[in-house]
């Protein structure tokens, strides 16, 4: 796979994961949405990319979300060829 096809998938699913995010955070007005958002799409670089969003998910693991929240985010990802929460908290390509 090619650093900017590389890229574009690991962008496409940190997009997946705020979303989801903010499907089950109290975020009225849409501000981490749209600000994570913002630094993903805006991620030039591979490793930048994979810092944030190591970074999102190893937060994202305090929230004490249930085992089937996590299971369904996975087959969702999956589902669309995209990395899974495991792979975007090392970093793979």
């Amino acid at each position: 796979m090619s650093g900017d096809r590389s890229l574009d998938t690991l962008k496409r699913g940190g997009l997946h994961l705020v979303r989801f995010l903010s499907t089950i955070a109290m975020d009225p007005h849409l501000y981490f949405e749209q600000k994570l958002s913002a630094e993903i799409r805006t991620s030039e670089s591979f490793d930048e990319l994979s810092e944030r969003l190591a970074q999102l998910v190893t937060w994202m693991d305090g929230l004490g979300l249930q085992p089937a929240q996590l299971h369904k985010l996975d087959a969702e990802l999956e589902a669309e060829g995209l990395p899974s929460l495991a792979a975007m908290r090392r970093g793979d390509r």
